[in-house]
């Protein structure tokens, strides 16, 4: 019938244009995976627990001056005083600026709850502090991601993930350091992240 032939050509679509081995979508879903697979895990909220009074609630009190949450300019402001993806008086050129900024929002975008209203409410500008969690541990992830990829050109399967542009989008590389995508390689990255000096500068600033 016309309702089983409906569904097989969806499949066949679904298989063989949307999902795998094509990277855009793939990269997409390996970052939604890793969410489950690797940062929900006893062995990396070990590490959030660990850093947790000395590091990271710290963190979000310095930049959230009393409030529950963080705004975006608390969060780049933030980023500005740990000197990460820094998108303004570098030596950076233009586009590696506006991407270093893309990487910003992006770890700020993956990390928030999706708001139905976004007009008339500010809700979607507030990242809150169940949230802050998980955008560190995206920074810490792109951070090396972004290094793996000076070196490495394609992915596991010879596809370029730059798609010819001068840079590769944040989800195009998110997943591609093996580390990141372990969750003891990933665990051990966060711990060298909150027990390194970048925070430290953060704090101390």
């Amino acid at each position: 019938n016309k309702t089983e032939q409906v569904k097989k050509a969806l499949q066949y679509i679904f298989a063989k244009h949307l999902m795998y081995p094509y990277a855009p979508m793939k990269n997409n879903l390996r970052c939604v995976q890793w969410r489950e697979s690797v940062l929900h895990t006893q062995t990396v909220e070990g590490v959030f627990r660990k850093h947790m009074q000395a590091v990271v609630d710290p963190l979000f009190k310095t930049f959230a001056e009393g409030r529950p949450f963080l705004t975006p300019e608390e969060w780049f402001r933030m980023l500005d005083c740990m000197e990460i993806f820094p998108c303004s008086g570098t030596e950076l050129d233009s586009d590696a600026q506006q991407m270093n900024a893309w990487d910003r929002v992006w770890a700020w975008q993956a990390s928030a709850m999706t708001q139905v209203e976004e007009l008339a409410h500010v809700r979607s500008l507030h990242l809150l502090f169940v949230e802050f969690l998980e955008a560190l541990a995206c920074l810490v992830g792109l951070l090396h991601s972004r290094k793996f990829c000076e070196n490495h050109l394609e992915d596991e399967n010879g596809e370029r993930w730059d798609y010819g542009m001068p840079h590769a989008s944040p989800v195009s590389v998110f997943c591609l350091e093996p580390a990141v995508t372990d969750t003891d390689g990933f665990a051990e990255l966060l711990d060298g992240f909150f027990a390194g000096p970048i925070p430290a500068k953060a704090l101390s600033g």
